[in-house]
């Protein structure tokens, strides 16, 4: 079993500016708000400048989903 460690989001965002993605992109990530563990949706884009936005606010930390099973 591989685990995964969490990232914060004041190392780095699930998705970069500097990654090549088009107008818009969005991931499913693992996050926690510092109490709670769920999954949240992450979007950014190029439309008037980059921007990014969680589905679930307070995010402190987050880590990619894992495989899944065969």
């Amino acid at each position: 079993m591989t685990y995964m460690e969490w990232i914060s989001v004041d190392e780095r965002l699930p998705i970069l500016e500097s990654d090549n993605f088009g107008a818009f992109d969005m991931v499913e990530v693992i996050v926690f708000d510092g109490i709670t563990v769920e999954s949240s949706e992450f979007s950014a884009g190029r439309a008037g400048g980059f921007w990014t936005k969680w589905e679930y606010k307070g995010v402190t930390h987050w880590m990619p989903l894992p495989e899944p099973p065969e």
